[in-house]
Parts: C-alpha cells; sequence; structure tokens
C-alpha cells in the first residue's frame, strides 16, 4: 500500500485558494515629495558678546552657601591665629594703606549705558549675553544676512552680509 500525500487528507476535493501576488495594492500612503532647490541661500552670522562679569546668585545659592559655612565651621579643626594674616595685610603679609584699598574696590555692575537703557552700547547688561541685531530693509529685526552669490562659500557670504551692514571696522 502506498502512503496518501499530505496535502491530500483535509478538503481533498477542494480547489486551492489563489493569492494575488504582493505589490499590486495601492499603498495606504504617499511618500513626501521633497521641496525643489532654493533660488537663492541666506548666509547670517550670529555676533555674541559673553557675560562680562558673573551673574548675581539666586536667593538658594546664598542660602547654600551660608549652610556650606557653617557647616565647615562646625567641622574645622582650630588653627593658631598667628598662621594667619592680619586684616590690613595683603596676601604676602605686608600692611596695605589706604591708598591701595581705594584701587582694590569692586567696579558697579551696573554702568551708565545700563542706566540711560543705551541699547546701541556693548557697556550693559554686563552679567548677559548681548548678540548682535539689524534692522532690514523690510523692517523686520535678524542677525546681518547676505545671499550667497554663485560659487562664493557660506563664510564668505556671511562675513560680506556682516560688512554690508556695520561697516569695515
Amino acid at each position: 500500500t502506498e502512503a496518501a500525500p499530505a496535502s491530500a487528507g483535509v478538503g481533498a476535493g477542494a480547489a486551492k485558494k489563489e493569492r494575488k501576488p504582493r505589490g499590486t495594492r495601492p499603498p495606504k500612503y504617499k511618500a513626501p515629495v521633497p521641496p525643489p532647490c532654493p533660488d537663492r541661500i541666506v548666509a547670517a552670522h550670529v555676533v555674541e558678546r559673553l557675560p562680562v562679569v558673573t551673574p548675581e546668585p539666586e536667593p538658594w545659592e546664598v542660602a547654600y552657601y551660608d549652610l556650606k559655612a557653617r557647616k565647615d565651621e562646625q567641622v574645622r579643626k582650630k588653627m593658631p591665629d598667628e598662621w594667619f594674616k592680619k586684616t590690613g595685610q595683603d596676601d604676602m603679609g605686608q600692611d596695605v594703606d589706604d591708598k591701595d584699598k581705594e584701587q582694590m574696590q569692586m567696579a558697579p555692575r551696573t554702568t551708565e549705558a545700563d542706566e540711560k537703557n543705551d541699547i546701541r552700547s556693548l557697556d550693559r547688561g554686563l552679567e548677559r549675553r548681548l548678540y548682535l541685531v539689524v534692522q532690514g530693509k523690510d523692517g523686520k529685526w535678524g542677525f546681518p544676512q547676505a545671499v550667497r552669490n554663485e560659487g562664493e562659500g557660506m563664510r564668505a557670504a556671511a562675513l560680506r552680509g556682516l560688512v554690508e551692514h556695520c561697516g569695515e571696522e
């Protein structure tokens, strides 16, 4: 006796269901079409003045440093007083006269430009970053910029835009 083929078991007389080949269904999404290449490319310079002085500490920072100083004082070992400099002496142990004390006073954090609200001066907002912005022909404010010419590099175009807006100096 011969063994029956494996496919002959269930539904031996039924016709096989034909499957459609893959890839014939329309896709459920469309691939995005990239925008056309721009006719002009604009290069810009960002000119930044970094903070000149450290900012005033926040109230929580002051509280933290006070707590740290008190904690350090509690665990610190007492050292003899003669090991430390006396008031009126500089770091080398030499006396400091009143004339030198006047020269060592800290400069004010607010400047004349801050008081006058002179937004064109770099001598203002010493705690903050300042950025150069210029007003364009259309009245909008932005960074100095220029349209890149054919064959010109991006850096050269940006530098040209800066010179056009601000001058050679």
